[in-house]
């Protein structure tokens, strides 16, 4: 066997399998870009048709397209007006609209227009449907952010996510997964690490071809008595023994 044709197929076979993981990583994918935390434990109010309950300050960390709450209707469907808000001056920065039936679960409303990044917002939400709306949230997770119905405080926050605009790559992605990895480990270690292990990793494919290479080259070179299988070598040791 020629000593090149193993770590050849070494190599095909990682960059077949690097391909696939590129695909995959390819595809693209919306992500949170802000998550309030509130679960949706409990109803913390029954916003009757035609009122507005609003929630904030918060900030998205990239830009928003969507928002994501937690309800139910009372009965029927219920239509929710999303608008997402200046928290400073109040100015509509866009909306998006979504049904809410009965079934007490996740609901997704598109905004008409991208909002973007780092600015301080108020998520408000407007009951347009004939019947009452139930909307769930907890006990306040975040001092900071209120949520208020008619200028009243809820003393309670529904539960919120913020969703990106548009589906970037899952490997897009990888520098923001490694910067809040970062968070959570020793001060030292921060996103370099986490790339500096990638580039590690990648390194052992031409290192593991050197290898299988070197090994079948030491075999290849071996006195023809050294290799194993070979006949007249086994009756040797064997008259031997």
């Amino acid at each position: 066997m020629s000593v090149r044709r193993p770590w050849i197929a070494f190599v095909v076979i990682v960059l077949l399998a690097l391909a696939g993981l590129l695909a995959t990583g390819a595809t693209g994918r919306s992500f949170r870009t802000f998550a309030l935390g509130a679960p949706n434990a409990a109803q913390i109010a029954l916003v009757q048709p035609g009122l507005t309950v609003c929630e904030g300050a918060v900030t998205s960390s990239a830009a928003a397209g969507a928002v994501e709450i937690w309800a139910a209707s009372d009965e029927g469907l219920s239509e929710v007006i999303t608008s997402v808000r200046d928290a400073a001056t109040g100015a509509r920065l866009a909306s998006g609209a979504t049904l809410v039936n009965q079934q007490p679960s996740e609901y997704s409303a598109g905004l008409d227009d991208p909002v973007r990044a780092g600015r301080p917002l108020n998520v408000c939400l407007t009951n347009r449907g004939p019947q009452p709306l139930s909307l769930l949230g907890s006990a306040p997770v975040r001092p900071t952010v209120v949520a208020e119905e008619s200028g009243r405080s809820l003393h309670a926050e529904f539960s919120l996510v913020l969703m990106s605009a548009g589906h970037p790559s899952e490997i897009g992605l990888l520098g923001t997964a490694f910067a809040r990895a970062a968070l959570w480990r020793p001060s030292w270690v921060g996103s370099w690490t986490f790339w500096l292990l990638v580039a590690g990793l990648l390194a052992t494919i031409p290192l593991g071809a050197f290898a299988i290479g070197a090994a079948f080259s030491e075999d290849e070179d071996a006195p023809e008595s050294l290799k194993p299988g070979d006949p007249e070598s086994s009756a040797a040791n064997t008259s031997r023994q």
